[in-house]
């Protein structure tokens, strides 16, 4: 089994209903965590975007996935790279992307900023075409844990880890978590949250960038554990794109439609959706908000956690946030909603709704996450 890793850390949303700051890389279990997170120390071109990852690969240019860069919306249009924030006003997805599907032909994507960075140096691109057999070096803000627990939470460090890449196609590289016995000396692997980081090749004693995170394949004892395969977009094979793209600028790829100040909600399956997830979590009351899921999410995604666990998930969130407000919606191609929502604090979230079809009937379930008020500059919303 194929799963995004952006999504991966959706479906473990969908089970604790909690959003996650994305932090960091599942490593081995006989090896100590102070090495992974040192490994890292010295990183600075990751780009933190939508709770996942990115690299700055030119002044005004970051390389990501673009299933990430497909949630890059008015109120996430912003990076944070080393330490400091960026607008984004651009999104070019790969044109070989699958749109229809979170995992494409090239999971790849550039998001441009609206200023140059500074202080920190570009990683350039791999461009040889020798990659397996290589190590490489990867590193993310993703859950973290080992490869017999899997994911397992978050503490807000950078780790890094290695691997050997076994396999190369014209689209992905390839590695997999490896038991201790045959595993490099910092084996590790992405986890939820990882989408979008790097994973490095060192050209002349300098990095160069040779994939993207994309996904996790095999995950029948369960996600990012031993034995499970890691798949990153290729990056060598998408330097041309890559090369024109920077040099030309184009218009973003997609575009999303701006609502007014929230009045109502739209007379469509994800307003209707919207309007109902809202009502059963100002409820504060977890029975509601399980009516709610019985209701509402399909039979796919029910299965995917016990009541309890939901019922756990949910009171986590209520606290941590508390009751929230609707400010207003966009929607994109498909009609699906984003909403930006205030709680008590004033303090702002970005509510996405994810639905297994384009037709949005399959209510798979959601996230919550930080955001900003949408920016009155252009930003990745067609150019």
């Amino acid at each position: 089994m194929l799963r995004p890793h952006y999504l991966s850390l959706g479906a473990l949303l969908y089970i604790c209903l909690a959003p996650t700051s994305a932090e960091a890389i599942v490593i081995r279990h006989d090896r100590p965590d102070a090495r992974y997170v040192d490994l890292a120390k010295d990183f600075r071109a990751l780009g933190d975007v939508v709770e996942a990852g990115s690299t700055l690969v030119a002044p005004r240019w970051l390389l990501t996935a673009a299933h990430v860069a497909k949630e890059i919306t008015p109120y996430t249009s912003f990076v944070s790279i080393a330490g400091k924030s960026y607008a984004i006003d651009r999104v070019i997805l790969h044109p070989d992307h699958n749109k229809d599907r979170a995992q494409g032909r090239r999971d790849l994507a550039l998001l441009r900023l609206a200023s140059e960075v500074r202080g920190v140096e570009p990683i350039p691109l791999y461009r040889g075409e020798d990659e397996t057999g290589q190590i490489v070096t990867f590193f993310g803000r993703g859950q973290t844990g080992n490869g017999l627990t899997g994911p397992a939470g978050e503490d807000g460090k950078l780790r890094g880890a290695t691997n050997k890449l076994e396999r190369v196609t014209a689209e992905n590289v390839f590695f997999q978590f490896d038991q201790p016995d045959t595993a490099t000396e910092l084996e590790g692997i992405s986890g939820p949250g990882d989408s979008g980081g790097p994973a490095l090749i060192k050209v002349n004693g300098k990095w160069a960038i040779a994939g993207v995170s994309s996904a996790n394949i095999g995950m029948g004892a369960g996600p990012c554990r031993y034995d499970t395969t890691e798949v990153y977009a290729r990056v060598s094979t998408a330097a041309p794109w890559i090369d024109q793209t920077i040099k030309t600028s184009p218009p973003s790829t997609f575009a999303w439609q701006v609502s007014a100040p929230f009045q109502e909600w739209p007379k469509t399956r994800p307003g209707e959706v919207a309007a109902a997830l809202i009502s059963a979590y100002n409820s504060g009351n977890s029975d509601t908000f399980e009516a709610f899921s019985q209701t509402f999410r399909d039979a796919q995604a029910l299965k995917r956690a016990t009541p309890e666990q939901r019922s756990k998930g949910y009171a986590d969130l209520f606290k941590r946030i508390g009751k929230v407000k609707t400010l207003e919606y966009v929607q994109g191609p498909t009609g699906n909603l984003l909403v930006l929502l205030e709680n008590e604090k004033r303090q702002l979230y970005q509510l996405s709704m994810f639905f297994f079809d384009q037709e949005n009937k399959r209510f798979d379930g959601y996230w919550i996450g930080e955001a900003k008020a949408r920016a009155k500059a252009p930003g990745p919303r067609g150019g």
